[in-house]
């Protein structure tokens, strides 16, 4: 046995060569796609969890709208709600921030305590630098790298167009800022709103010199009266928070609670239950929320599902391929061996013995293209954790190495490449060494006397098509196979691709129809003159809520949003219905939510335990939003109206839909004077969603790179197959009189027929499979519609036919180069 490896194994890789750099190339595209893949799926789940674990992420979080004395009544919480296990207070405040002239941001103080602060550690991203001249903060990461902030640079915060100078001397990461304190479903991706932390030492100095510079501004004669009386009423509240700073109760009070549970607790039930022990002690509450259910913690883990679900897909069907076309590989090798497999066994090597040769051959390939496969897995993973770094507010980029998902390639590759071999020398285990020796199977088929007579008259095409398909029927089931599978991937790839464009285009072009939204955490007073001020040309007020809905014993927090009935600042698309509006009664559910509780139109379900008929499904992709009339929310401005519905939703807070506006007078208005307000502009939502769709994208990119080239390399194996397995057949036509051009018809006419037939067969299953690849895909955030159509059909079509192009000229020239004498002697 090692004689013979020794003396056949080099040789058999050298005379099949081209073969052996091919199998390679498919190979290493395989363990590539598993290593890249799953690697970055695994990376964001992990890296996350081991981000939240190492800061000690609180379990809920529930903000007041002024400041309790929490410290007297917390032995009496941790007792009546037996699940909490302790409870932290800081402060958190509205402000305005000024990044560069003129050039205002709505953002949040939180305190922190750098040295005693043990259960709120921060993380430094960048390095520190502290400064004698201005007090310092830091900035919260997501924000400085939207707005270009960096350490040592100087912000300004503020009310009022009264700010004072900072030093920013860190950029750090905190678990809780992954939402918003108004509204947890307001994203926060958000250029126009940040998070600045500041030492509770040093907090009390800047707040002060704040109400010093705001009190002068008050008393000034240059401002209009209804701004003097506005900034008025905030600086009472204003005092009162710098009163507490001044009697150092800052440990006492606390508009903030960061809430630990105990291990196996229900986190769902525990926290109503500290919401109602903080209700029954006359403390309002203006959002609570459970950190699993907020908003980062959601787009981790449904990105993480649907990266691991696509690199699954794309790992399956590649090695399926991969099975198919190293079969067809090594049947061609086997083939072409035919003579010197006779003479192996003439001499005495046994069947086995041969096998284990092209085992050794494949394990070779295997070998190589593994390693292969795990070096550009891992440089294809890096861009991806670029992607998916950039994509989220928390590092969460995959280690350099994983040896799991490199094993698991490799025994897949291995396993793979096995069964192609032992597949393939199923044909080697019926030889009998005088047929190979004349390269002649004794099951050659020949074409029924009554079908080879209805074709004695027929033409030279359909006569060579006929024979072709009932004698080697394998052969022609392989070609189809192969025009099959490159149409398949070719179509759903590209259809994928554009069904996540068409997606944000749809949702934030066609039914999203005004261009900012503005979110207050207590009442806008005057707000709707201030609109008319800066002329907006049209506006809509609305409420915002994240209630919970339950259906069949499932409960989930939504996002829900109160708007006119005749509301024309949402088109809410729905299968029979592409612009249905508000419903009277009931919600509009967005589909998402529909699917994962199995809801239909018509049905009922409970908000907040009130039940609440569902009007429709709503088709909007890239918006996970879901709508109700205004009335529903428990806010009728018409007394005598008989539909009231009291308490109807929880943590609903007061926004405008607005369009028509000039963005920067509004994104100046608001910061400047509604310290608790914040703005959010379409563009930056349409933004937000499109970096969620990359790393989808990303996939769908590398599935049309490896559809086109695994396309290319099957077909032109299919034609080789096909030309050698003919040869002898061509070069009589030729012996014969016939010229090179009627050859090369005769040819391409069998690969049309192949083409038409294989893909009356492709375009469905590729529809069916577009819609199943979205589906897998699919995450919290976004669920899209499948938009592939007949430009899919044309470009997959396209592309194919160039394939068989190729492979045809290539293998024409290959005809017109063979020995005549030579290839007609064999009996083939």
């Amino acid at each position: 046995m090692k004689n013979l490896i020794k003396i056949y194994l080099w040789p058999l890789i050298k005379r099949f060569k081209a073969l052996f750099i091919t199998m390679i190339v498919l190979t290493t595209i395989g363990v590539t796609s598993i290593i890249a893949f799953n690697g970055v799926s695994k990376g964001i789940k992990e890296n996350y969890g081991k981000y939240i674990d190492k800061s000690n992420a609180p379990n809920a979080f529930i903000s007041t709208s002024y400041p309790e004395n929490f410290k007297e009544m917390n032995d009496e919480l941790l007792k009546e709600c037996p699940g909490v296990d302790r409870v932290e207070r800081t402060f958190f405040l509205p402000c305005s921030a000024r990044l560069k002239e003129q050039e205002t941001k709505s953002a949040q103080i939180f305190t922190f305590d750098e040295h005693h602060d043990e259960y709120q550690p921060r993380y430094y991203e960048k390095a520190t630098r502290w400064s004698e001249e201005y007090p310092n903060v830091c900035v919260e990461s997501a924000f400085a790298n939207l707005n270009n902030i960096h350490v040592g640079q100087t912000i300004e915060i503020g009310y009022f167009e009264v700010y004072l100078k900072l030093n920013v001397c860190g950029i750090v990461s905190y678990p809780d800022t992954v939402v918003y304190g108004a509204s947890n479903a307001i994203s926060t991706e958000n250029t126009n709103f940040g998070r600045i932390y500041i030492e509770k030492n040093e907090i009390k100095d800047i707040l002060s010199e704040v109400k010093e510079k705001l009190e002068a501004y008050i008393n000034s004669a240059d401002i209009d009266p209804a701004t003097k009386t506005k900034a008025k009423e905030f600086f009472n509240k204003f005092s009162e928070i710098i009163e507490f700073y001044a009697e150092n109760k800052i440990n006492q009070y606390g508009n903030r609670l960061s809430i630990y549970f105990k291990e196996g607790t229900n986190h769902r039930e525990t926290l109503n239950s500290v919401k109602k022990f903080l209700e029954k002690k006359n403390v309002e509450i203006l959002e609570s929320y459970l950190f699993d259910e907020s908003l980062s913690a959601t787009i981790i883990d449904s990105t993480s599902g649907a990266m691991k679900s696509a690199g699954a897909a794309v790992s399956v069907f590649v090695f399926g391929t991969t099975i198919v076309v190293l079969t067809m590989f090594l049947l061609q090798i086997i083939r072409e061996m035919m003579r010197d497999i006779g003479v192996m066994q003439a001499i005495g090597i046994r069947k086995e013995h041969i096998m284990v040769l092209l085992a050794m051959f494949s394990l070779i390939i295997s070998l190589i293209g593994t390693a292969f496969g795990v070096f550009f897995g891992h440089l294809i993973e890096f861009g991806l954790d670029s992607i998916v770094g950039n994509t989220f507010g928390v590092t969460v980029k995959a280690p350099p190495w994983r040896i799991g998902n490199t094993i698991l390639a490799f025994v897949m590759v291995i396993l793979a490449s096995q069964f192609a071999t032992l597949f393939a020398c199923m044909r080697i285990t019926k030889l009998v060494p005088v047929e190979a020796l004349n390269d002649q199977a004794s099951s050659k088929k020949v074409l029924p006397p009554s079908i080879d007579k209805k074709l004695q008259n027929s033409p030279p095409a359909i006569r060579l098509t006929v024979n072709s398909v009932l004698t080697k029927p394998k052969r022609f089931l392989t070609s189809f196979f192969a025009i099959f599978a490159s149409a398949l991937i070719i179509f759903t790839s590209c259809a994928a691709l554009s069904s996540f464009r068409s997606a944000l285009n749809n949702t934030f072009d066609k039914y999203i129809r005004y261009d900012a939204q503005v979110v207050f955490a207590s009442e806008p007073g005057e707000f709707e003159s201030e609109l008319q001020e800066i002329e907006a040309k049209d506006y809509e007020q609305t409420r915002y809520a994240t209630p919970v809905l339950s259906y069949k014993g499932k409960s989930e927090t939504i996002t829900l949003q109160g708007l006119s009935v005749g509301s024309d600042m949402v088109n809410i698309p729905v299968k029979r219905n592409k612009f249905a509006q508000i419903p009277e009664d009931g919600i509009t559910l967005n589909m998402i939510t529909a699917k994962h509780f199995g809801i239909k139109a018509g049905e009922t379900v409970q908000i907040d335990g009130h039940d609440v008929k569902v009007a429709y499904v709503s088709q909007l992709e890239a918006y996970n939003v879901s709508f109700c009339s205004i009335l529903h929310m428990g806010y009728d401005d018409n007394p005598d109206d008989d539909v009231t519905y009291e308490n109807y939703v929880n943590n609903d807070v007061k926004s405008y839909l607005i369009r028509g506006v000039d963005k920067e007078k509004l994104v100046s208005k608001v910061t400047n004077y509604h310290y608790d307000a914040i703005v959010t502009l379409m563009a930056d939502q349409r933004n937000y969603f499109e970096s969620r769709f990359k790393t989808l994208e990303m996939v769908c990119v590398v599935f049309i790179i490896f559809s086109v080239g695994l396309g290319m390399l099957i077909v032109a194996l299919m034609e080789q197959t096909s030309l050698i397995e003919q040869k002898r057949d061509l070069c009589i036509m030729r012996s014969v009189g016939f010229s090179m051009s009627q050859i090369s018809w005769l040819w391409s006419t069998i690969s049309a027929m192949q083409f038409i037939l294989a893909m009356l067969f492709a375009i469905p299953f590729s529809f069916l499979a577009t819609k199943i690849f979205l589906s897998i895909t699919s995450t919290k955030m976004a669920m899209v519609l499948s938009y592939a159509g007949f430009k899919h059909v044309l470009i997959t079509s396209g592309l194919v036919v160039l394939f068989l192009l190729i492979a045809h000229f290539f293998c024409m020239g290959i005809v017109k180069r063979l020995n005549i004498a030579d290839n007609t002697k064999s009996r083939e």
